[in-house]
């Protein structure tokens, strides 16, 4: 869990730690490959706009809960319409070489698990859900 900011509707979250791809040879000159790698989630919750009052825009056949034969529990939500929400949002990792590090060995076409450095991947979110109350 990470603690994170909200902004008119807009919630981030974001965590930074550096890290060691390669150590260091003092015998043969060799700086090593330290990294920052800083991961961004920004995200925003809506509430889309119901078709009709109610109903969500989707229709209900016209049967009830009485007329399928199954009797509510007292105080339960079985009448009430969930709440539906859409999630829009990103999440970017990005991975920096720290100053006086030599990541040459680090690259791919060298043997090391990076394409190139500095680097950056981003995935664009959607999905869609259920308001928790």
């Amino acid at each position: 869990m990470f603690a994170g900011t909200e902004k008119d509707g807009q919630y981030t979250f974001q965590v930074s730690q550096s890290w060691m791809v390669i150590d260091p040879d003092r015998f043969h000159g060799y700086a090593g490959c330290s990294v920052t790698q800083r991961d961004v989630f920004t995200f925003v919750v809506d509430a889309p706009e119901a078709a009709s009052e109610g109903d969500a825009g989707v229709e209900d056949a016209g049967m009830s809960v009485e007329d399928a034969g199954v009797e509510e529990e007292p105080g339960s939500d079985a009448g009430i319409d969930p709440a539906l929400v859409t999630l829009t949002g990103s999440q970017t990792t990005e991975i920096t070489p720290l100053t006086g590090s030599d990541c040459t060995p680090a690259v791919a076409a060298l043997g090391g698990p990076f394409l190139a450095l500095p680097c950056r991947i981003e995935y664009v979110l959607t999905g869609n859900g259920i308001a928790a109350d």
